[in-house]
């Protein structure tokens, strides 16, 4: 009894083997054929029809090896993506999503800082004074120093010019030594 379901298995996959092999060979014709009248379109010659046949034929002996239409040299099925790839593939997608909405959010919203930094200059411009930037690195309050001590050495014209790494030492160790 099992044998007999085993043979009617074999004779069912071979069945299907062959049906997916004239579907194949079906679809390339049909494919030649668009290629074909496309060619035909673009140049508006009937001559390159045919040669474009023949070229497609001897590509397909060419890549088979045959003529019949080998399904495994003709084509590598696709790689399946395991769990894991599909759910990251899914977390990274979430994610571009995510910041999509954040920066769309974000360009909709009001922002309170380039207006207070408006509002800033104005009120500055008739005392003659300016906005100076300073990088954001932890190093803001020694830049700010830094270059306030810079603006006052120019107009002394003094070398002595102390960097925001100097300033930091130096406050370091004045208030090491005066711990208290």
């Amino acid at each position: 009894k099992a044998k007999l379901k085993i043979a009617k298995g074999k004779d069912k996959k071979r069945e299907v083997k062959a049906q997916q092999k004239e579907a194949e060979k079906a679809m390339k014709e049909r494919h030649a054929k668009e290629i074909r009248s496309r060619e035909v379109e673009s140049t508006g010659s009937g001559d390159l029809e045919k040669s474009g046949s023949a070229e497609l034929e001897e590509k397909d002996t060419k890549s088979n090896g045959k003529g019949n239409g080998d399904v495994k040299a003709q084509e590598m099925p696709e790689k399946q993506l395991s769990r894991a790839q599909k759910r990251r593939m899914k977390k990274k997608a979430k994610e571009e999503e995510m910041r999509r909405k954040h920066k769309e959010e974000a360009s909709q919203m009001t922002d309170y800082k380039a207006i207070e930094n408006e509002r800033m200059k104005e009120r500055l411009k008739p005392q003659g004074l300016t906005v100076h930037e300073v990088e954001a690195d932890g190093n803001c309050l020694f830049r700010a120093c830094e270059h306030q001590l810079s603006l006052l050495n120019e107009a002394k014209c003094d070398e002595d010019f102390l960097s925001h790494t100097k300033l930091r030492e130096q406050t370091g160790e004045v208030l090491a030594k005066h711990f208290e």
